[in-house]
């Protein structure tokens, strides 16, 4: 734990924060097999990093990067490429550090928002965002958090306490997707109850409070699931997703 790499003698720590840069660092993901400078050195530093982490691993890495250079944006490799490199972040992080499992003070808003930025940046290809009393104070603050290219999903309810922050939401994320070009979904359900951020259906992150209150009036927790835990949440509001109703799409 948290010993030297046979390879390189770089830690399992340093290997976690190589990892990390590299999928803040990684081009747009339309743009994955194109041929550029930057998309190959991209290539090269994250399969240097894949196989610092795991060189079994690193053989599915060499597959997944082939079938994306040979079969464009619309082959699996694109997903299985993305899919590595958020198994390989979440491994690292269980076998140093732990998960990212964070307590704010009541009050402290920027620590809660600067603690989601870095969670969201790490979406590449999709998001979303779970809660039921999601607004259009979410909207503004968390909508110009996710980077571009990343499609966005919003899993809110709609009932007699909640309908007045999804109407004040449409109109937001409506004028957002407007502007910026993005994919911006709005599907409400209401067998839902707590707040989670799911980055590329791989990783998912539990806030203690709502979205748009933060640690504004009380206390609150972000918590990194993992485990058995990461796929069944995973599974269920993929689900619930799937039979929502759609309010923006």
């Amino acid at each position: 734990m948290g010993g030297a790499d046979v390879l390189t003698g770089l830690t399992k720590h340093q290997v976690l924060a190589e990892i990390e840069d590299v999928i803040r660092a990684m081009p747009d993901t339309d743009k994955l097999h194109w041929d550029s400078l930057d998309v190959l050195a991209w290539l090269g530093r994250a399969t240097a990093v894949i196989e610092n982490w795991s060189m079994a691993k690193s053989v599915a890495w060499t597959m997944a990067v082939n079938d994306l250079r040979r079969g464009g944006i619309s082959a699996d490799g694109r997903a299985r490429v993305i899919m590595l490199l958020h198994q390989a972040h979440n491994d690292l992080r269980m076998k140093t550090i732990g998960p990212a499992n964070l307590a704010i003070g009541q009050g402290h808003v920027f620590d809660y928002m600067d603690a989601m930025r870095k969670i969201i940046s790490l979406a590449k290809t999709d998001i979303l965002f779970v809660d039921r009393y999601l607004n259009g104070s979410f909207a503004s603050q968390f909508l110009p958090l996710v980077s571009d290219g990343v499609s966005i999903r919003l899993l809110t309810r709609r009932d007699a306490k909640t309908e007045k922050a999804l109407l004040s939401l449409i109109p937001l994320a409506t004028a957002f997707k407007t502007q910026h070009g993005v994919s911006i979904e709005i599907r409400s359900h209401n067998d839902h109850h707590q707040r989670y951020i799911f980055l590329d259906k791989s990783s998912a992150y539990e806030s203690g409070s709502s979205f748009k209150d933060g640690p504004t009036t009380a206390g609150s927790t972000i918590i990194q699931q993992t485990g058995d835990v990461l796929s069944q949440l995973i599974s269920t509001h993929e689900s619930l997703w799937q039979t929502a109703n759609i309010e923006l799409q």
